[in-house]
């Protein structure tokens, strides 16, 4: 039998969600400034109860295709074979069943059965069949469960893909909030990981970055 949703969880973000207000488009719907599509939001759109700047022991990278922004979207390398190196992440209280939703919403189903049994015994449970859909807890902290989730295949299974502008605009903004990062060290970070290695350089990214901003910026 599955285990039904704990009444709150820390949901560990290291994507878009980095950014508080994409965050909450997907907890309320809407459609972010510069998105392709809307989110549809939960059944519960209540906000976090609380959000903190947390790090991940896993590798990012960039692979698949954003429906919202185009290109390369953030995943965690969870082969035990992968570097060492940290991700900035950023953690939000929420209720079990708002995790469910978030997850359906990033495989575009309309509703993650999650056995939260399984997680608790393994320490990680495939959802289903959609490339967020394994879910994998990484801590505890006041009590509650830290879990994040990524791709259910490793990195190495995944062909790599360069992110857009729009998109690690939306990374930037959730860096500089949460961790305090300054532009040239949110270029810096953002250009070293696969998928955007290569595909950008800290120059060329803050130059995007800027002109990203310009466009949002009413006349």
């Amino acid at each position: 039998m599955r285990g039904g949703p704990p009444e709150l969880v820390w949901y560990v973000s290291y994507g878009s969600n980095l950014h508080r207000a994409r965050f909450r488009s997907y907890l309320e719907g809407g459609r972010m400034p510069g998105g392709l599509r809307a989110d549809r939001g939960c059944r519960d759109p209540s906000p976090p109860r609380a959000d903190a700047a947390l790090h991940l022991p896993f590798p990012l990278y960039f692979s698949g295709e954003s429906r919202v922004w185009g290109g390369g979207v953030a995943f965690l390398d969870h082969d035990p074979h992968a570097d060492t190196r940290r991700t900035y992440a950023r953690g939000y209280v929420i209720t079990g069943e708002q995790f469910e939703d978030l997850v359906a919403q990033e495989s575009k189903r309309d509703h993650a059965a999650v056995d939260w049994a399984a997680l608790r015994r393994d320490g990680r449970v495939t959802v289903g069949p959609g490339r967020y859909d394994l879910a994998v807890v990484v801590g505890d902290r006041d009590g509650l469960a830290m879990i994040t989730f990524t791709h259910p295949a490793p990195q190495a299974a995944n062909p790599l893909a360069a992110p857009v502008v729009g998109y690690l605009h939306t990374l930037a903004g959730g860096l500089r909030d949460a961790h305090g990062l300054d532009d040239a060290a949110i270029a810096d970070y953002l250009v070293d990981h696969p998928g955007a290695r290569g595909a950008w350089t800290a120059a060329a990214l803050l130059d995007a970055l800027g002109e990203w901003e310009a466009g949002l910026t009413p006349a």
